[in-house]
């Protein structure tokens, strides 16, 4: 049940190992949940093939993976690490504290050896 208009409803990406994808879309079709998956439109050239499923369906695609052994993988937005992004701008803040710190001694000492 390849469904293109699913791409425009509330839905979620799985990405399925090619070897699995057989399996996976005639346990799709048996069950008879809708999806979306045109191998042309692939965000990338790997091993996975995306597909697009509605979110009501998730419980019942999760039992069709466990119970077929298949490891999918969803699309998820990266999380950006914002302790690591502190510690940099804190560096950056140590630095130019330091640089003027530096500055104002040298143009002290400049002051006293004249």
């Amino acid at each position: 049940m390849n469904n293109f208009k699913l791409k425009y409803k509330d839905h979620f990406k799985l990405y399925i190992p090619i070897e699995n994808h057989m399996i996976f879309e005639s346990e799709l079709n048996r069950l008879q949940l809708p999806f979306y998956s045109n191998i042309d439109e692939q965000p990338s050239a790997g091993e996975q093939i995306r597909y697009f499923l509605r979110d009501k369906d998730r419980v019942d695609i999760d039992l069709l993976l466990k119970n077929n052994g298949i490891i999918a993988v969803i699309e998820t937005i990266n999380i950006v690490d914002f302790q690591k992004q502190k510690k940099i701008v804190l560096l950056v803040i140590l630095i130019i504290v330091i640089l003027i710190i530096s500055i104002i001694i040298s143009g002290y000492i400049e002051k006293i050896m004249s």
